[in-house]
């Protein structure tokens, strides 16, 4: 039979509270198909619409969310980091039995957050219950996770410019230089301001376009490359430590240990 009636668009509702997430994908793809529909057909692609609802409350075995791998950037080409939630918790940790005085914000990793309020919750949860007194979060794409987190209870301390977990985005590079580029970079300090942060990093932006921002923000700015005229500074120990070969322009290392600890490794070879 021939049907002349073009199909509608119609839009498939999915629950995924409690539900696993092959149960979910597999419902998705059942409905994407369309083959509830009479005008199904194996090679036409159906105006159907999939919406998952509660995707924050999926049912996740121990053994997924133990396996899930972050990725961050190390602050140089090519430099990509991976590592796990535990593994995170576990630097926290060792963070916080070593520190006195300074306060431990932990840096949420790169899918520790984006996937859905409910989980960057969760995790921001997990590395303060490791010792972080408050966490980091990049950019002001996620503005309604920052605020949740705020509103458990948690401090969080927003970043603007360049963010390294962006940086296949925006290549490893000075932000802020256009004009429309700085009205962006301050419009997203001022938002991160007003949704509760209670400061924000500056990296890599001219020293023009932090004052600006610092003197627009009654929070307070830390920079890291970004000039000397914000409220506090910021390094990669790291770079302060000159471990690395070919360290960022702006890093002006008070030690060459990776020339120590290479004379030291030759003299040992060579005894």
């Amino acid at each position: 039979m021939t049907l002349n009636t073009k199909p509608k668009p119609t839009t498939h509702t999915i629950d995924a509270t409690d539900r696993t997430l092959g149960r979910v994908a597999s419902e998705a793809a059942h409905a994407l198909l369309g083959k509830r529909s009479v005008h199904f057909s194996k090679n036409q692609a159906l105006p159907v619409t999939v919406t998952v609802n509660n995707a924050g409350k999926l049912h996740l075995p121990a053994r997924r969310t133990k396996g899930t791998v972050y990725t961050r950037y190390t602050g140089h080409p090519g430099g990509l980091y991976k590592m796990t939630m535990e593994e995170m918790i576990v630097h926290t940790r060792a963070v916080a039995r070593g520190v006195k005085r300074a306060l431990i914000v932990a840096d949420m990793p790169f899918g520790s957050y984006q996937e859905s309020d409910e989980k960057a919750v969760a995790n921001a949860i997990k590395l303060v219950k490791a010792g972080a007194e408050a966490v980091k979060i990049e950019g002001a794409g996620y503005i309604s996770a920052i605020k949740k987190i705020i509103k458990a209870g948690i401090p969080v301390m927003g970043h603007v410019g360049f963010t390294p977990q962006s940086v296949n985005l925006l290549g490893y590079r000075m932000q802020g230089r256009g004009m429309g580029d700085g009205v962006r970079i301050l419009r997203e300090a001022k938002l991160l301001e007003k949704s509760g942060c209670f400061a924000v990093v500056l990296e890599l932006l001219p020293e023009q376009l932090s004052l600006k921002i610092t003197k627009a923000l009654k929070i307070p700015t830390i920079g890291i490359g970004a000039g000397k005229k914000v409220d506090g500074q910021v390094l990669v120990t790291n770079d302060l430590l000159g471990l690395y070969e070919n360290p960022p322009s702006f890093v002006k290392a008070k030690a060459n240990l990776r020339q120590v600890a290479l004379q030291a490794i030759k003299s040992f070879i060579s005894e």
